[in-house]
């Protein structure tokens, strides 16, 4: 309620925390295998927007994904496996990565971009049949989702 005095550390039913959702287009630039209940499908893709020629890294996303979806999407990215990554220098990406052939457009729920550009709690929810070449840091990055 507009009306009701905010207290610090006091919980009431005058104020609620709500978490604001952001979602990105976001190209999927290769993946990590997976471990444990996900052997033989993928523990995480990881995703990029198009920044000049190359892939800025903004994160991996595991979770999100049905049992059944998990299967379906490996099968496209072993097709899609290339030797050299498709990402630009950065010392964060992961080691184990297996690098795609970046296609696919991945739509991805978030809450918020850090500083380091990586997106904080994502949460996979879709492929969509975008133009991959619209999917850019510029179009997609955190200065676009405020």
């Amino acid at each position: 309620r507009r009306s009701a005095t905010y207290r610090p550390g006091a919980r009431s039913h005058d104020w609620l925390k709500i978490t604001r959702f952001r979602q990105v287009r976001a190209m999927v630039g290769g993946y990590l295998p997976g471990e444990g209940g996900r052997t033989g499908t993928f523990g995480s893709l990881l995703l990029g927007l198009w920044d000049g020629l190359a892939l800025r890294w903004i994160g991996s996303v595991g979770s999100g994904f049905g049992g059944a979806a998990l299967g379906a999407i490996r099968e496209t990215l072993d097709v899609l496996t290339i030797a050299e990554s498709p990402f630009g220098d950065d010392p964060d990406l992961p080691a184990t990565a297996v690098w795609v052939d970046p296609r696919l457009v991945a739509m991805v729920q978030y809450k918020e971009f850090t500083t380091a550009g990586r997106l904080r709690a994502p949460s996979f929810k879709g492929f969509t049949d975008d133009d991959p070449t619209t999917v850019t840091w510029a179009n997609e990055g955190p200065d676009t989702h405020r």
